[in-house]
């Protein structure tokens, strides 16, 4: 998993931002840039984006809190709301989810991520969080492939809201699915 927390810090941050609100919320212009920070690999699987052949690889840009009315329809057009991810994590693993602790908790009036703050999402962004303060990486060969997991750090606190947050987010990725 790749710390995408440079994005928002990023020279060029503002001025992408600005494109975007000109745009009428066209979220592609985000796209070159959470590239450029993400080094062209997708953060969650780290897979290399945009690679002719590579079903799965193409880059995508899509709302972390999804935009959908018994959602996040506030939240559009609110930047720090992009992530990029490759093609196969968008669709296959997140879709349009976004479970939390306490489902009542869900700021689906919010307007900006800084009202979400009440919540507890029980999926992880790499935009909000650094993945190696809560995770360590494991490598294992398996019959059917080397896998990369992430595991959480025991260093958390049981008692830690973020303890129970990483439950449902750690996993494993098959390095030769791409």
């Amino acid at each position: 998993m790749i710390d995408m927390q440079g994005v928002f810090s990023h020279t060029d941050y503002a001025d992408t931002v600005g494109q975007f609100k000109d745009s009428n919320c066209n979220w592609s212009v985000f796209k070159e840039l959470h590239k450029e920070v993400a080094n062209n690999k997708c953060p969650i699987c780290e897979v290399e984006l945009d690679m002719n052949g590579c079903i799965g690889s193409s880059a995508t840009i899509d709302h972390f809190r999804p935009q959908a009315e018994d959602m996040y329809p506030y939240l559009k057009c609110e930047p720090k709301n992009y992530i990029l991810m490759c093609s196969l994590c968008n669709t296959r693993y997140k879709e349009s989810k976004f479970p939390l602790v306490d489902e009542s908790k869900r700021a689906v009036t919010a307007t900006t991520i800084e009202e979400t703050h009440d919540e507890q999402p029980l999926l992880f962004n790499p935009a909000e969080k650094k993945p190696l303060d809560f995770f360590e990486l494991a490598f294992r060969q398996t019959e059917i492939g080397n896998i990369l997991e992430l595991k959480r750090k025991k260093s958390i606190s049981k008692d830690s809201y973020d303890y129970g947050n990483l439950s449902l987010v750690t996993g494993s990725r098959v390095a030769n699915q791409h």
